[in-house]
Formats: structure tokens, sequence, C-alpha cells
């Protein structure tokens, strides 16, 4: 059953933090619709935005397919940020049979952000005047929380796209390097003090 948690965005157009909900669990319906918000708002994008970069490297992702693929697996979580009505981001999680490769907690368990997208209308490069800030940071929270949930200590991995390398390394993340097995996306881990440190930041 899903669990519904209030988090605050930032309104980037007035200026306010306005509330916002964190979504645990999300259903098979929040990945559809947020395909058929997102996927009209891309074309649009791509069409005014022909410039290198404009457009996103996940453009292609389908979350409904995502979602349904791992649908009664319980090694699988999808969160979802919703605000004013509109599905704002989405993350799906794995937690098991993942493990770290940093060398001060080499083979220990941690949860891997498998998938994590923001709304077209609040990535920069894609549009024209950004909706919301707060949305990867609030979903990045939500895996290191589980993490704490689970005694993993905050431990989180994922493989990112090029686009997202340098926003993950301001969160605290190390690069690891390339991996042949996930089509040569870099590696990315955040370490147990680093988890502490984003979480305490995030309450402040």
């Amino acid at each position: 059953m899903s669990e519904h948690h209030e988090i605050f965005l930032f309104n980037r157009q007035t200026s306010e933090m306005v509330e916002a909900s964190l979504v645990e669990d999300a259903d098979l319906g929040v990945g559809v619709r947020a395909d058929l918000a997102w996927s009209s708002m891309r074309s649009v994008s791509v069409a005014n935005s022909p410039v290198t970069g404009s457009v996103p490297q996940h453009d292609h992702w389908e979350w409904g397919k995502k979602m349904e693929y791992v649908q009664g697996l319980l090694s699988y979580t999808t969160f979802s940020v919703e605000c004013n009505g509109d599905v704002q981001g989405l993350m799906m999680v794995k937690t098991a049979d993942e493990f770290a490769s940093l060398p001060t907690k080499p083979g220990l368990p941690l949860v891997y952000i498998a998938y994590l997208q923001t709304a077209p209308w609040n990535w920069g490069p894609a549009a024209t005047q950004p909706k919301y800030r707060g949305v990867g940071s609030a979903l990045l929270l939500a895996a290191i929380n589980m993490s704490l949930d689970l005694e993993f200590h905050g431990r989180i991995g994922l493989h990112s796209l090029a686009q997202s390398e340098s926003w993950y390394l301001k969160q605290g993340m190390t690069k690891l390097g390339d991996s042949a097995k996930k089509n040569g996306l870099t590696y990315f881990e955040m370490a147990e003090q680093s988890a502490r440190q984003f979480a305490d930041g995030s309450d402040s």
C-alpha cells in the first residue's frame, strides 16, 4: 500500500516553497500518467529547443512499462513526487542483491537506484522556464532513508547518464568508473558519511 509523505519544493516561477507529496510504493497508474504528461511536454521541448544537450537522455523511458515489469517483485519499490496535480518525478530502487564497491565498505548491501527522472518541465536544458526545484534531491533522500531503514546505513548506488553526472557529484556521490554491464554508464555510490550529511542538510 502506498505511503504519502509531505515534502516541499521550490517554485522557480514564484520563488516560494510549495507543499508536495512523496509517495512510496507508487502504483502503476502513476507511471502511466507520467508517461502521458511527460511525452507531450517532451515533444514541445524538442521542437522548440533544437540545442545540443537540450533533449534528456532518458527521453525514451516508459515508466508504465518499467513499473509493470517489476510489479509484484518485493525487491523493487517506485517513489513519486507529486505537486499541483502532476507527477513531478519518479524513482525506482532495488533493495536486494546489490553491494557496495567503495573501498571503505566493500561488499556491504546498499539500495540501488535503477531509474530516477524529473518531469521535463523541471529540467533546465529542456524547459525554458523550469517549474520546480528539489524533486531530484527529494527522491535521492528517499533512497537514503530507505537504506537507513534497512540498516544499510545510508549506502546507495546508481549508474548515471552522462547528462546527470555533474549533479550526482554535487550531491556528494563518488564516481567509480564506467561499467561494461550498463552500456558504459558511469557508476556512482554514496558513502555512509556523505549520506548522513545529505540527510542532515535536508532537515535544516
